[in-house]
């Protein structure tokens, strides 16, 4: 029984890595095609100074994946690839996101002064992200949470 249960988890996480791969893949080809606008690698476009870059912090597997950075100010996406709830907020109260269930979206604002902030998922609080906020002019990024975290997922 528990190699039926092994073997049925890792095809689960396999179809995690494809399905976020491919997510990954139709935002950059969508966003190459979008405007005439300067985009970038992450699939965000640059409209200027003054403008902060966006960035996307994709939940799955119950975990943010790697420390995202971003520029003061720049608009955070957060998608949740997960089959349950998730949220983001901040250690020290400059972010958070409304509970997203599975599929669903949200943004928020980085904070305007950088440094390092902490975050967590309130409802899975084992789940730990970063957001780093860099000097101004700072580029788009993108992160997605790893395939295999390792262990029981927080939660």
């Amino acid at each position: 029984m528990q190699c039926v249960y092994t073997a049925m988890t890792n095809q689960i996480r396999r179809l995690a890595v494809l399905a976020a791969t491919a997510t990954a893949i139709i935002a950059l080809l969508v966003g190459c095609g979008s405007s005439p606008s300067a985009t970038s690698a992450s699939g965000s476009a640059s409209s200027g100074a003054g403008s902060a870059a966006a960035s996307t912090i994709t939940i799955a597997n119950f975990a943010f994946g790697g420390e995202l950075t971003v520029a003061p100010g720049a608009t955070v996406t957060v998608v949740n690839n997960d089959s349950m709830p998730h949220n983001v907020v901040a250690d020290d109260g400059s972010f958070k996101t409304a509970n997203l269930k599975q599929g669903e979206t949200a943004t928020f604002t980085a904070p305007s002064k950088a440094g390092r902030y902490s975050f967590i998922c309130s409802i899975h609080p084992r789940m730990k992200g970063a957001l780093v906020v860099g000097a101004a002019g700072g580029g788009a990024a993108t992160t997605t949470a790893p395939a295999d975290t390792g262990g029981s997922g927080g939660y």
